[in-house]
């Protein structure tokens, strides 16, 4: 299916780059779905249509949207282990939405959660336990719809800190402010 969808949507690409020109605004959507098609099947293009969305957008200055751009990205390759893709997108996404709207950003707190599980698989704790503390500034628990995010960046923060070394400070993030919930790390 996915494959299937990959093949229409490079259809549809090619007829938009036709009648609206290559350097055209509005095929930056259609390179970011088929950015998103493309990985789901693996295909190593991907990237390139995100790139190519993304630089596109840049030319216009459309700030918002590039950030936008890389986020879907950088959140796309996350969910197909594409790390190091990831890393390239998710980077500037959680840099821009941070520097425009805080780490308090819904956005900002997104990208540093998926950037920060990236730099804990990558081994660099330190990174990952300042990303991922910014992350939990953007999830706070008075927030019904976002308390599942709060808990996946405490569990993530958790093992962080075990392996930093800091085991209580582990065992305190355990222990959100709901006296009835109860994280496991496992």
């Amino acid at each position: 299916r996915d494959a299937q969808e990959s093949r229409g949507l490079g259809d549809v690409y090619k007829r938009q780059e036709t009648t609206k020109g290559k350097e055209s605004r509005e095929i930056v959507e259609v390179l970011v779905e088929l950015g998103k098609a493309e990985a789901a099947i693996g295909d190593p293009e991907a990237v390139d249509h995100f790139r190519r969305a993304r630089d596109l957008s840049s030319v216009y200055n459309d700030h918002e949207i590039v950030a936008n751009i890389n986020l879907t990205a950088g959140n796309t390759f996350f969910q197909t282990r594409q790390d190091a893709d990831a890393t390239e997108f998710l980077k500037p996404a959680n840099r821009y939405f941070t520097n425009q709207y805080g780490t308090a950003d819904l956005r900002a707190g997104l990208s540093a959660l998926n950037l920060g599980r990236l730099q804990q698989l990558q081994g660099d704790s330190q990174s990952a336990l300042i990303t991922l503390t910014n992350a939990l500034k953007a999830f706070t628990l008075d927030q019904p719809r976002i308390v599942d995010l709060n808990i996946t960046t405490r569990k993530m923060l958790a093992i962080v800190q075990e392996s930093l070394g800091k085991s209580e400070m582990a065992l305190s993030l355990i222990h959100i402010s709901e006296p009835t919930r109860l994280l496991s790390i496992s």
